[in-house]
């Protein structure tokens, strides 16, 4: 029973670690304007291209190009996948679900205009 608990224990602190680190690596700031280069296209390459990626192209969904997430964020698709709506938790990613800095990251350059920089 002993060795039950501290494993608990010990899973707990790794768990609480692992949120720390995750919320302190993303540092957004909603004052600038959102790279495509070097914030949206790194989280579409860790929490998306698995996929939608040109061989896996779940629901017909490419996001390999500027284009393809130009597209599926003008059409709403992009953002609407991420969030919660009517209660409902996010359709994507499979699996898991963003962290709102994340989210921010998607929702601020759809808002900045989706620009290629």
């Amino acid at each position: 029973m002993k060795k039950v608990l501290i494993l608990l224990q010990i899973y707990s602190m790794i768990a609480c670690q692992t949120k720390t680190i995750e919320k302190a690596s993303c540092s957004f700031d909603n004052n600038k304007t959102v790279s495509f280069n070097q914030e949206l296209m790194p989280l579409i390459k860790a929490k998306c291209l698995q996929c939608h990626d040109s061989k896996n192209h779940y629901d017909g969904i490419i996001l390999e190009t500027y284009n393809q997430v130009k597209e599926n964020a003008q059409s709403g698709e992009l953002y609407d996948s991420v969030v919660s709506i009517n209660g409902a938790a996010p359709r994507m990613p499979k699996g898991g679900q963003l962290t709102d800095c994340e989210v921010n990251i998607i929702k601020f350059w759809i808002q900045q205009g989706s620009l290629n920089n």
